[in-house]
């Protein structure tokens, strides 16, 4: 079998990852920032504002321009 580069890659310890990402908040945050770097912008509406809610099991995004589709 080969070797899994993803497994053995550096990179965080797994205090460090749980220091940066430990919580839900702090993950949606995250990819938030990789995401959107320059801030945020709707590619249907190019709304400026974000809302975010849950439904049932799923967490949907939507601009707030866009109405209540799902991005």
């Amino acid at each position: 079998m080969g070797r899994n580069i993803i497994q053995f890659q550096t990179g965080l310890s797994v205090p460090e990852f749980l220091q940066l990402y430990g919580t839900e908040a702090q993950c949606e945050e995250a990819l938030a920032q990789i995401r959107w770097a320059d801030g945020f912008q709707c590619p249907r509406c190019n709304g400026l504002s974000m809302a975010s809610c849950t439904a049932e099991d799923s967490s949907v995004t939507n601009a707030g321009n866009a109405g209540t589709r799902p991005l």
